[in-house]
């Protein structure tokens, strides 16, 4: 195809149609004409002493891979020159939903949907490692989303730097190169360090991917400007020792144990490939469906306990008997007892109607067979049991029905103000942090109000959205 075939196929503006742009291009959004859908083009300068990581090279390695969900494809390179340079020209799908940053600062995600992408990611990797090849630049803007009804796609891209393990040795270590390292806050240690690396380096950014995903921070951040160089020498000091932030507590298994075995700064001691967090995502299940099946047991045993109970329908009839007998007495034998003793003086008990003063006469509530005894109504426990099904749900993400659940609380205890802080607190948390989720903010202070109405989340929402009126957009998030 020549340049002009390529022009004429493709429209795009340089500045309106503008997606992306990072160190290796930019990506726009263009109009196949022939085919009339949407597509991307990404545009790459094509520098000699860079010809191993160019963009046609890139292609060229995704071309021999085979067909897997969670591979972004391209379609078709091409190259041209002119008087600025030669370019490569990459095209690949359109895909609308944008990268895994963009729909972490767009959407509210439930912890189900970020399970549910973090295990189709792991899926990917495990397949570049198969198939020998090890990607070193994961990172969410190399993620791309495609949204298939409900459910979020992970696609990975942006193979720029990776690397092919010797055909030989799949296992083996292979040379690393500081030309075209990934970036600082997603690399690993023996990466940084322009060691050798093998497939668990690119477990390490699984691992910090996943804490950003659950957290909506980096585990690893510099106090100064990471762009400096005192910035950047802190941040790679924080790496190299791998402390991670108490944070990492809040995160539900098993994925809190894989983000602990992928962010081992020594290579020897992390975790070594994708099979092995398979192993513990699959443990961790069956101890779930263990669990699971331990309680429906547990259930069926005491309503079956219940059912052949038969002490229970004893004392009832029993009580029944015994309370007739009384009465029988008191109405047959009782008068007849009576006629034969001698009448009492004056000085002796009044008599009222046969019933001497003072003496309190009961009728018994006579419960029949068969009938069953009224339940006895529990506040305090149906208290608690609502305040626990509100905070497990919480605790899972799973804010719509951690509502329900505290609206019974306030309804059983008004004075009872735990939903309405812990969705305050959390909303705070998010507003500090620096990854830019406000959109859960906001979405977690319209909780606290529907369950109290305070001044101090009505300011809060006030603060948030003036902060989303002064907030700049930048116009170079990285679609790759």
């Amino acid at each position: 195809m020549t340049q002009q075939d390529f022009q004429k196929r493709y429209q795009y503006d340089t500045e309106k149609d503008l997606l992306g742009e990072g160190g290796f291009g930019k990506v726009y959004k263009a109009l196949d004409t022939y085919r009339h859908i949407w597509v991307a083009i990404k545009v790459s300068e094509v520098k000699p002493d860079k010809n191993s990581i160019r963009l046609r090279k890139e292609t060229e390695l995704v071309k021999q891979l085979p067909t897997h969900p969670n591979i972004a494809y391209y379609d078709e390179c091409h190259t041209f020159s002119s008087f600025t340079g030669t370019f490569d020209f990459g095209i690949l799908q359109y895909y609308e939903e944008g990268n895994l940053s963009q729909l972490m600062k767009r959407k509210f995600l439930s912890t189900e949907e970020k399970c549910n992408i973090l295990k189709q990611l792991l899926e990917g990797i495990h397949f570049l490692h198969d198939n020998k090849v090890i990607h070193r630049d994961l990172k969410p803007q190399n993620i791309l989303i495609v949204k298939v009804g409900n459910s979020y796609i992970p696609k990975i891209t942006d193979f720029g730097i990776s690397k092919e393990l010797a055909a030989e040795n799949r296992s083996m270590d292979i040379e690393n190169s500081r030309m075209g390292a990934g970036t600082i806050s997603y690399s690993s240690p023996e990466q940084l360090k322009d060691k050798n690396i093998n497939k668990n380096t690119d477990l390490w950014s699984f691992g910090v991917i996943a804490f950003q995903l659950f957290t909506g921070k980096l585990p690893f951040t510099a106090s100064k400007n990471s762009t400096s160089v005192s910035g950047q020498q802190e941040l790679l000091e924080q790496i190299n020792l791998g402390i991670l932030p108490e944070s990492i507590s809040s995160i539900p298994e098993p994925w809190q144990t894989i983000i602990r075995q992928c962010l081992v700064p020594d290579p020897s001691k992390r975790v070594k490939n994708c099979k092995d967090c398979e192993t513990i995502i699959s443990n961790h299940q069956k101890e779930e469906n263990e669990d699971q099946d331990w309680n429906e047991d547990e259930e069926t045993r005491i309503i079956t306990d219940v059912k052949k109970d038969p002490p229970f329908n004893k004392k009832l009839i029993i009580a029944f008997v015994s309370i007739c007998i009384i009465i029988l007495a008191s109405i047959f034998i009782v008068p007849a007892i009576k006629s034969h003793l001698p009448e009492k003086n004056s000085n002796e008990t009044t008599m009222v109607k046969n019933r001497p003063i003072g003496q309190i006469v009961i009728s018994p509530t006579v419960t029949r067979p068969g009938q069953a005894q009224p339940k006895v109504k529990d506040p305090v426990a149906d208290l608690n049991n609502a305040l626990y099904e509100a905070n497990i749900a919480f605790n899972r993400g799973n804010y719509d029905e951690a509502i329900k659940h505290y609206k019974k609380v306030k309804q059983l205890d008004p004075s009872d103000n735990t939903g309405h802080l812990k969705f305050l607190s959390k909303a705070k948390d998010l507003m500090k942090s620096s990854s830019g989720n406000t959109g859960a903010a906001k979405y977690l202070l319209q909780c606290a109000k529907s369950l109290q109405n305070t001044t101090e989340v009505n300011d809060l929402l006030l603060k948030y959205n003036s902060l989303n009126q002064n907030e700049v957009t930048s116009t170079g998030e990285h679609q790759e």
